[in-house]
């Protein structure tokens, strides 16, 4: 099946939008065990939610206007699957206490930093600027949250130094 053809780009924004639902229950969980934090984890984890509505509000671009997008650069199923695993992996280990704050900081950098969270906006395209502004405002609260992330790191960093 062609990476154009609209079942196959439905199936891959389901993915997406399961894997920004996974990272937002990562999110809202580090904000339960670190809430000290609970500002930053809460945050993000509320404009995960939201991601997963603007992939939602793509989907059903996709369905109505199958001749409005074009995919630039496919994502393969496996890696999707493969972060997911790696985002509820990381979730388990957030309950039962197995990583530092510190530790659980750089991962959701590394995550914010992945190549299927950056490269949304070069997957599908739109013909027209509307459409595309969904994309867009999902790649810009991810740059947002690498560096809420990377400045959390940091400060963790200057703390101990």
């Amino acid at each position: 099946m062609p990476f154009s053809d609209p079942k196959s780009v439905l199936e891959v924004l389901s993915r997406l939008s399961e894997l920004e639902l996974a990272l937002s229950d990562l999110y809202l969980e580090c904000a339960r065990i670190w809430p000290e934090r609970a500002e930053l984890w809460d945050c993000l984890g509320r404009e995960e939610i939201e991601h997963a509505k603007y992939l939602a509000k793509i989907e059903e671009i996709v369905r109505e206007q199958p001749q409005s997008f074009v995919v630039h650069r496919p994502f393969a199923l496996s890696a999707i699957e493969t972060f997911h695993a790696a985002i509820k992996r990381r979730l388990e280990q957030v309950r039962i206490r197995g990583l530092s704050l510190r530790d659980i900081l750089a991962i959701a950098r590394d995550f914010e930093s992945s190549i299927i969270e950056m490269r949304f906006v070069d997957y599908l395209q739109f013909k027209d600027a509307q459409n595309n502004a969904l994309a867009k405002a999902i790649e810009a609260q991810t740059q947002q949250h690498r560096k809420k992330l990377t400045d959390a790191v940091q400060a963790m960093q200057s703390s101990r130094g």
